[in-house]
């Protein structure tokens, strides 16, 4: 017998045929999901799991006792992630001007480290625009951003990415500095664009 909490209350769980514990935690998603939530911490017999874990994906329920769920609002995950993104922005448009300004006068170890952070964190960003379009289930192929589908923007950035990255693996300290400067940094503020755009969705 399984003791299932959600939001510290008692859980009736229909395990029926389900023999994995990813099936019953894709069920408990699912349901929750329908009242505008996510799943935002897990406990197993006691033991903290992340809900994106992959460790739980083959473990058999026998054997298991209590399974805890806490749940966030997803509307409120969708909107703290944009503000992290504001701030993300800001953080690279900082990070690039620096990376460029080393890149300039010489210092390109300096430059490397900087683009190195840099891109992680572009990565990041890209990630969590959506991660929150999945939460707000934003069809990005159809939806408009100055007469554009966000898709196409998400994959602009994808591609100066790309581009910006083959230039370091090249050591093309140059070519690397023209495109965080006149490539980057003005995509940096389409990314602020696309912010708006989500953040003007999720009010609606």
């Amino acid at each position: 017998m399984i003791h299932c909490m959600v939001d510290g209350r008692e859980h009736a769980v229909t395990a029926g045929e389900m023999d994995e514990l990813a099936t019953l935690i894709d069920a408990l998603s699912d349901e929750v999901a329908k009242d505008g939530r996510f799943i935002a911490s897990l406990m197993l017999d006691g033991r903290e799991l992340y809900p994106s874990s992959e460790w739980y994906r083959s473990r058999k329920l026998q054997g298991i006792r209590r399974v805890e769920v806490i749940t966030g609002n997803s509307g409120q995950l969708a909107l703290d992630a944009l503000a992290e993104g504001d701030r993300c922005l800001d953080e690279l448009r900082g990070m690039l001007l620096r990376s460029v300004e080393f890149f300039r006068s010489g210092n390109d170890q300096k430059g490397l480290t900087i683009f190195i952070e840099l891109v992680t964190k572009l990565e990041w960003f890209v990630t969590t625009v959506r991660s929150v379009g999945d939460v707000m289930q934003v069809d990005f192929t159809a939806t408009l951003m100055n007469g554009m589908p966000l898709s196409e923007e998400i994959e602009a950035l994808n591609r100066i990415l790309l581009d910006i990255v083959g230039a370091q693996e090249r050591r093309d300290w140059v070519l690397l500095g023209d495109l965080l400067e006149y490539e980057l940094e003005p995509q940096l503020e389409q990314c602020r664009e696309l912010l708006g755009a989500l953040r003007q969705i999720s009010a609606t």
